[in-house]
């Protein structure tokens, strides 16, 4: 007796549907990584040129740009408007001005908490495996209780 595959059945179609999902989604992932090496390649091939063009600089370009560097790296005390000075009060107007004898109408501001520093490739990765394991729970759940 021929075993003949019916092409028109549902569970052969719907296996190739599963099969099909994950070998899509590896080839976009694939596509994903080549556009990213490529770039990375160009940006290499940038930086190569930006050195080359470094390199060609004169003593006084290199004098310069080392001078904008320290103005752009300048940072302020935050003591430029109090001075070092202590108070002087002759008619008595700022005594005991370290005291709080009445209640604050409005809070002082509070810092916030410096987030952490997290790497953009490390929070990608969990977003795209929250995002799979979501998918796969629907897909899955669905097709159980097909």
């Amino acid at each position: 007796m021929e075993s003949v595959i019916n092409f028109n059945n549902s569970g052969f179609i719907l296996t190739l549907i599963l099969i099909a999902i994950p070998a899509i989604f590896t080839c976009y992932l694939a596509v994903i990584k080549t556009r990213d090496i490529l770039k990375n390649f160009g940006k290499k091939k940038e930086l190569e040129e930006f050195e080359e063009q470094v390199a060609q600089l004169s003593q006084e370009e290199i004098r310069i740009l080392e001078q904008r560097k320290s103005e752009l790296d300048y940072v302020l005390s935050n003591n430029e408007h109090r001075g070092d000075l202590a108070p002087a009060d002759t008619k008595g107007l700022i005594d005991n001005v370290k005291e709080v004898t009445e209640l604050r109408f409005v809070e002082q501001k509070k810092r916030s908490l410096p987030r952490p520093n997290i790497d953009l490739n490390l929070t990608r990765l969990i977003l795209w495996y929250l995002a799979c394991a979501t998918f796969w729970l629907i897909v899955g759940t669905t097709i159980g209780e097909y």
